[in-house]
């Protein structure tokens, strides 16, 4: 995954590079680990019974957000400081570049 085109579309937010590890299938990882290991099959189900559930569709705050954030880029520039100004540095050289043909482009 290209890590700055994830954020530009506003598939991931506004974050460090650097903080960023991938590590792949980890959910595969965490079932695989869960059925070799009786230790972490016990905390799983733990974990299983303290879980609830609620239905965030009927919840307007949470629905409105996932609806602007359906699309992309992401609809709330706002939170994407840095991606807005480079889309702003980028759009204003394109405009620079397009009013002088002698520039390189």
């Amino acid at each position: 995954m290209d890590l700055e085109k994830a954020i530009t579309i506003g598939l991931l937010p506004e974050i460090d590079p650097d903080k960023v590890r991938f590590i792949g299938n980890g959910s595969l990882m965490g079932a695989k680990m869960s059925s070799l290991t009786n230790r972490i099959r016990k905390d799983v189900v733990e974990v299983t019974k303290r879980m609830t559930n609620f239905e965030l569709s009927e919840t307007l705050s949470f629905m409105n957000n996932y609806m602007a954030a359906l699309f992309l880029p992401h609809t709330d520039m706002e939170q994407f400081p840095k991606l807005k100004a480079l889309l702003e540095a980028r759009k204003a050289l394109r405009q620079k570049t397009l009013s002088n043909p002698n520039m390189g482009g």
